[in-house]
């Protein structure tokens, strides 16, 4: 690093002038290289999201599951009573 009071060239980390004491500027932080995402986290994200669907989906597939269990048992129902025939006695 050039330093503008007297032009001496320092040392890149250097925060003071060698020669004449004077501080040097710091430099600009958006110059530096930006940080490139950690391939960790992109695969923890995306394991995250992958194991969230594959609940919501067993959640939807057992829900539905059960909704036509319960519309077989009452066609069945419906079935016998219409026959004649009582299956269920109601409890007391």
């Amino acid at each position: 690093m050039i330093c503008k009071k007297c032009e001496a060239q320092n040392e890149d980390a250097a925060r003071f002038c060698g020669h004449c004491g004077a501080p040097l500027e710091e430099r600009d932080c958006s110059q530096a290289e930006p940080k490139k995402k950690s391939k960790v986290g992109i695969l923890a994200t995306i394991g995250i999201i992958l194991i969230a669907v594959i609940i919501a989906g067993v959640f939807v597939m057992r829900t539905n599951q059960v909704k036509k269990q319960e519309q077989n048992l009452v066609c069945l129902l419906q079935r016998k009573t219409a026959n004649g025939v009582i299956l269920m006695k109601m409890a007391k």
